[in-house]
């Protein structure tokens, strides 16, 4: 998902938002049946890639849509509540989830998730008001193969390779040094093509200059680390230490959802009434 969120960003500018959702959504619900259907690690693995991918996708079309149809004034509102509802998901699938797998196995969580994704694509697409730039991607249909050609697809692939690296490694029960040094050689190759070899980076190094967007970057890399420690590990420790069943251990983390939820509101509510939000 990491890895594909910039592309996915490009791919929606050029095939416009509305369009782009649709093709996130069956991607995602694609990775979901084979995740449900799989009979080894190996297909396991290739269908969570796969909605990783469809998850990134639509990652990137949502806040590109929140820029697009919402005021400068509003835009902060309009965050927190997308942050509200993703941190409602996550808190009450868990709790679903904890309720479903003992007594109906784990692919029915998946087996649930993967029709109704393929259901909410078009449903987003005609709730989606059309906007300038679908009707500029209309008028530059014939172009499509030219704009594709133009696609930073060197800098994605040195991107995508160099998080993979980066994850494999840290996931590691021995946490290897060579993916983590590959790793980092692959990033340099990234930042060598974005300044260098492509005239639309799909992470302009200019931007990455900036202050307010790299220290933003910094922020929100530790948030992240955070977040999901606390998401993924406390419920790991309430069943493998306390003890706890599935369920239990899915309730433990509503209210930190709640916190996340709230905290996203509030921010986007003070950014509505006060001018200096942004260092809140």
């Amino acid at each position: 998902m990491s890895s594909i969120t910039p592309l996915a960003g490009r791919l929606s500018q050029i095939f416009t938002a509305r369009k782009y959702i649709i093709f996130s959504s069956t991607l995602l619900s694609i990775g979901l049946f084979i995740t449900a259907a799989a009979q080894n690690l190996t297909v396991f693995l290739l269908g969570r890639t796969v909605s990783g991918c469809g998850s990134g996708g639509l990652m990137s079309t949502t806040i590109i849509l929140a820029l697009d149809l919402a005021s400068k004034k509003r835009r902060g509102l309009l965050f927190g509540f997308i942050n509200a509802g993703m941190t409602t998901g996550i808190s009450s699938g868990a709790v679903l989830a904890g309720l479903l797998a003992p007594n109906f196995g784990w692919r029915i969580i998946f087996w649930i998730q993967a029709p109704m994704t393929l259901v909410l694509g078009p449903l987003l697409f005609f709730a989606i008001p059309a906007y300038a730039r679908d009707e500029s991607a209309r008028e530059g249909a014939r172009s499509l193969l030219r704009k594709l050609a133009r696609v930073d697809y060197a800098g994605a692939l040195t991107l995508a390779l160099s998080v993979v690296l980066l994850l494999f490694s840290l996931a590691s029960p021995d946490v290897p040094i060579t993916p983590i040094i590959l790793s980092f050689i692959a990033f340099s190759g990234f930042l060598v093509v974005e300044s260098k070899f492509t005239a639309e980076p799909i992470i302009p190094i200019s931007v990455l200059r900036l202050r307010s967007v790299l220290f933003t970057c910094l922020a929100g890399l530790g948030l992240m680390m955070s977040r999901w420690g606390v998401l993924f590990f406390t419920p790991v420790y309430t069943m493998a230490v306390r003890g706890w069943g599935p369920a239990s251990a899915g309730l433990i983390l509503v209210p930190t959802n709640v916190g996340f939820g709230l905290g996203g509101l509030l921010v986007g509510w003070i950014h509505i009434r006060q001018a200096s939000s942004y260092y809140l």
